[in-house]
């Protein structure tokens, strides 16, 4: 089951390669906007900063000196802010620059940033220089608009090296290291001070990129749910349910299997909507899939992954695939029924949900809903005839009265439940 579970998700990521492909496409956009945005914030601070600081050295230093001081300083983020002045005005003024170019814009973005951040940080004191934090800024930027987490640890790695080479050089002074005011002079040759901001840094980016591809990785997870997931009720949905029936009729052939289908539909949803209104309407379809979702099965230890797989169908109507469920040899009385009927853990399922739907009550009236039920092969050899058997005693139960259960027999369709 686990292995049909996973070939049919690398199915379904297959057959919808080009939607995921514009979805993360979309999605890398604005995060690069994000980005860019957010980085006027710390161009801001950083120029806010800048001023105040060099403000601060007269009295202790000649013109001539602080000029020196800022100098280089200055100049990267003058030159960061006419890298972001590009990014920002490309985007709104020619987007088209963006098409199929994403990629290479978030690289050349990120690699550029951690140059920018060690030149920075060399210029203001390397490896006792306060700016070391904005390693932690580049590594959520890094996590942020990269997902894969190769490249993640590639380019961090960049990082790491450039950092490194730079407290390397400036400790055997192959570059000479730069002294800020209110520093104490010498700290880049003191391995002891060196080795413990070195590892300072590259402990709290570490854990920054952590935390950062796990909240990533919550997020993809959650993409890939609303791929396959209906939006309204959370239930499996319409393309997920026709993968997954074409490949269980498939398993169950290939092993000799049975196979069932529920199709359940609402009574008189219409006439529900059309009374209530449809925000009404919605809450009782969310009511209805809690019902069919707490009742199918479902392994529950580690790994864990639906047996039955429920799904919205359409509107009101539901579908669930039972596999290993057909029928059985002996017979029972179905709920409410005095006749003998041949019944099957399908028909039981669907008592069951038949029964707890009319138990619920929505402005103060019952709901009930009709259930067809047919199963491979006893109704159907292909995956379109089970669709349609099962859709077919669907209609049955509807024209009998509704609020039933009807089981397709080929080519008849029999009722076994009503109310």
């Amino acid at each position: 089951m686990i292995l049909m579970i996973k070939d049919l998700v690398q199915s379904i990521r297959r057959e919808m390669s080009d939607r995921s492909d514009k979805e993360m496409m979309l999605q890398s956009e604005h995060r690069l906007l994000l980005v860019t945005k957010s980085r006027w914030f710390i161009i801001a601070l950083l120029f806010f900063y800048g001023t105040a600081s060099a403000f601060s050295y007269y009295g202790n230093y000649s013109p001539d000196k602080i000029l020196e001081l800022i100098f280089w300083p200055a100049s990267i983020l003058c030159i960061v802010t006419l890298i972001n002045c590009f990014y920002h005005f490309c985007w709104y003024r020619y987007p088209w620059m963006w098409v199929d170019r994403i990629k290479l814009f978030i690289r050349t973005q990120v690699i550029l940033d951690a140059l920018f951040v060690t030149l920075m940080v060399h210029f203001t004191g390397g490896v006792a220089s306060w700016f070391w934090t904005l390693y932690i800024v580049l590594t959520i930027e890094l996590t942020y608009l990269i997902p894969v987490k190769m490249e993640i640890i590639a380019i961090g790695l960049v990082s790491v090296l450039l950092y490194s080479t730079l407290v390397f050089l400036e400790y055997l002074n192959i570059i000479s290291p730069v002294t800020m005011p209110f520093m104490i002079k010498g700290l880049q040759f003191n391995l002891t001070y060196v080795l413990i901001v070195w590892f300072w840094v590259f402990f709290l980016n570490t854990v920054a990129a952590f935390v950062t591809m796990y909240m990533h990785k919550l997020e993809n997870v959650q993409i890939r749910e609303r791929v396959i997931r209906d939006g309204l009720t959370n239930l499996y949905n319409r393309r997920f349910f026709n993968h997954s029936i074409n490949s269980e009729v498939e398993r169950a052939k290939r092993f000799d299997r049975t196979l069932s289908l529920l199709m359940l539909d609402l009574d008189d949803f219409k006439k529900y909507n059309d009374t209530f209104g449809h925000l009404a309407g919605d809450n009782l379809l969310r009511i209805v899939s809690s019902i069919v979702g707490d009742n199918v099965r479902r392994q529950a230890e580690e790994p864990t992954y639906d047996i039955d797989i429920a799904c919205r169908y359409g509107g009101e109507e539901f579908a669930i695939i039972l596999p290993e469920t057909g029928q059985a040899s002996v017979l029972k009385k179905a709920e409410k029924l005095k006749e003998e009927v041949q019944t099957s853990g399908a028909v039981i399922l669907a008592e069951k949900l038949r029964t707890q739907v009319e138990k619920t009550k929505m402005a103060g009236k019952g709901i009930t809903v009709s259930i067809g039920v047919a199963t491979y092969p006893s109704h159907a050899k292909d995956t379109q005839d089970l669709i349609e058997a099962a859709d077919k005693a669907l209609y049955q139960a509807k024209a009998l009265g509704k609020n039933r259960i009807s089981v397709a027999v080929a080519p008849k369709i029999k009722t076994v439940s009503k109310n």
